[in-house]
């Protein structure tokens, strides 16, 4: 009987406790931050943040008292201990930092470390209700909901909720100008999406707050929910239906399930690491004027925007001032690049600069004379990717060059326009910054940028559009039917029809996509041009954030059709394909063949 009521009340700490406090401090953390407060109020708040905390903390712990076996218990909350060593290891740095570091903490925060040391505790409680919410995610996927379907609620959600902390007084930097519940669902939107497209200018408008509540949205929703449920059930061996794993592992290529969690850990690990030097490189490339703080936040927000596709700038006229800063500009791009690329080429690329060091790379032996050595072999897939976005951007950068030679690039070095040519280029594929204003481009050129934003980034990265691999399918594709081949090839290999049918499905849901929002956008703002309205929704639905300058001027209805078109273009071709790997239903029938006419 007594072990019975203890197995009880470690289900209930489990499974209740947990989320009691992570509401408890998810209050607090809006009400603390998200409001003007009075003196005493406000440390009264603070430390009943310091107590939830270490509540959390005491949970953790009593589960592992209270558990049949203390081991299974602490793999289970490995994530959660994992975030309480860094916590106490970032406070321990605080509190034994040098004289040197403490002259400048004290500069920047105005002579108050103890307000560093209660942003750590914040940080950790952010952490604590992270966790928790991804922890109702694994619990809802175990029940058997389908990945797509947690997919898009998550996606849903993370908007809703984003638009509710960005409604906040303090997320404003004018309180007299409070954001409107459109303007909040749209700016939401756009930076979940990681589309770029502003109706309220983001480094002028919102404050600290709501500018980390944005890159906040921009970096969730550039990895995406089913990344970091994903990591975390493989990470705590929490075990999740078959047929979500197996979604899981095709979507991440993993070669079997065992190496689902190195393949996630992967690509979370690329992203803090390539975020982590592109900040640093823009933190010395460029001088913002301001604070020590507001130059590294400036530096991290666009290093996130740009890794993740996002194209949110805190500049009012996005790159254009730092058109001339060649550093800045190639770091950009080179991020744009890397995380258009994405989590299946990068790991391969990787894997060849290490000659082969991984599984990930098949080789075979050869030898030349009396030396033998291995070839190592880059997957199609690496392929596809490599040879459609070194063409996208070769055609992008001669493109735009011809056509604005006349135009914007008028006046320019050679070497400027060089560099202005290659950065819209890769741009525009689905970053959405410009160094160059994008209302003056000749019509030939935005034609042309929307069949790039048409195309888009690589699978499983960051980037929108249609993607490389299925455009390099739907010409593959075409070449066999010209040719007469009996099947798709490329490259020594047979492409599976289930892809190939998964491409072309992905392909009509952008081109019907496409035309139904340009109907409802011209049928709502009659007033556009055709040019304005086919750029804007090309650009919503590929989620670029390219502009001619109409997004300030949409009205409600205007801002609710290119939301629609964000999420679309956000989650419906990963969910199509997510739809097609978890589909266990089995056709063991044939229908007698009828030939029709196309085309």
């Amino acid at each position: 009987m007594k072990t019975f009521a203890l197995a009880s009340l470690h289900e209930v700490l489990r499974n209740w406790a947990g989320a009691l406090l992570a509401i408890l401090a998810a209050v607090l953390l809006v009400g603390s931050g998200g409001f003007e407060i009075a003196h005493d109020l406000a440390v009264r708040l603070k430390w009943l943040e310091v107590v939830v905390a270490l509540l959390f903390v005491a949970v953790w712990l009593a589960e592992l008292v209270l558990a049949g076996k203390p081991s299974e218990a602490a793999r289970y909350r490995r994530a959660e201990f994992i975030l309480l060593a860094v916590a106490l290891i970032a406070l321990g740095l605080l509190v034994f930092m040098p004289d040197a570091l403490q002259r400048i903490v004290a500069e920047e925060f105005s002579g108050r470390v103890g307000q560093l040391a209660m942003w750590l505790v914040r940080l950790f409680l952010f952490g604590c209700v992270w966790l928790q919410l991804l922890r109702a995610a694994e619990w809802i996927l175990s029940q058997g909901l389908r990945a797509e379907i947690l997919l898009a609620g998550s996606f849903l959600g993370i908007i809703v909720t984003g638009s509710m902390l960005l409604m906040l007084p303090n997320a404003m930097a004018d309180e007299a100008s409070p954001l409107s519940f459109a303007d909040a669902i749209f700016t939401a939107t756009s930076a979940t999406c990681v589309t770029g497209l502003v109706v309220r200018d983001t480094g002028s408008e919102f404050s600290s707050l709501g500018q980390v509540i944005i890159m906040g949205l921009i970096q969730v929703g550039g990895l995406g929910i089913a990344t970091f449920v994903a990591l975390l059930s493989s990470f705590s061996k929490k075990t999740l239906p078959v047929s979500q794993m197996v979604a899981f592992r095709q979507l991440v290529n993993a070669p079997a399930l065992g190496d689902l969690r190195r393949r996630i850990l992967g690509i979370v690990l690329i992203t803090l690491v390539v975020e982590a030097l592109g900040a640093l490189l823009l933190f010395f490339f460029v001088d913002t004027g301001g604070s020590r703080l507001r130059h590294l936040e400036w530096a991290l927000f666009h290093s996130i925007s740009a890794f993740c596709n996002a194209g949110f700038s805190l500049n009012v006229d996005n790159m254009e001032s730092l058109s001339t800063n060649v550093g800045a500009v190639w770091t950009i791009m080179g991020l744009v690049v890397l995380g258009g690329l994405g989590f299946l080429v990068i790991p391969e690329l990787l894997a060849l600069i290490w000659r082969g060091q991984s599984d990930l790379l098949p080789g075979r032996a050869t030898r030349v004379g009396m030396f033998e050595f291995r070839v190592f072999r880059l997957s199609n897939q690496s392929r596809l990717s490599l040879i459609m976005t070194a063409v996208l951007l070769v055609s992008g950068l001669v493109v735009f060059w011809v056509f604005e030679a006349g135009g914007v690039l008028r006046g320019l070095a050679p070497g400027d326009a060089f560099t202005a040519s290659l950065f819209q280029s890769v741009s525009s594929r689905t970053a959405g910054f410009n160094t160059l204003p994008v209302a003056e481009f000749q019509n030939a050129t935005l034609i042309f940028l929307a069949f790039l934003m048409l195309v888009g980034g690589c699978p499983v990265s960051t980037a929108g559009g249609i993607k490389t691999v299925t455009f390099a399918v739907l010409l593959l594709g075409l070449r066999s039917l010209v040719t007469g081949a009996k099947n798709i090839e490329a490259f020594g290999r047979s492409i599976p029809a289930r892809v190939v049918f998964s491409a072309l499905n992905v392909f009509l849901l952008y081109i019907v996509s496409a035309i139904f929002g340009m109907m409802a956008l011209a049928w709502v703002h009659p007033e556009f041009s055709m040019r304005d309205v086919f750029f804007e929704c090309f650009s919503a639905l590929s989620t670029v954030g390219l502009s001619t300058g109409v997004t300030p001027q949409l009205g409600t209805s205007g801002k609710f059709v290119l939301c629609v078109l964000m999420f679309v273009g956000r989650i419906g071709p990963i969910a199509m394909v997510l739809s097609v790997f978890q589909s266990t239903r089995a056709v063991n029938y044939e229908f007698p063949e009828e030939e029709v006419v196309v085309g």
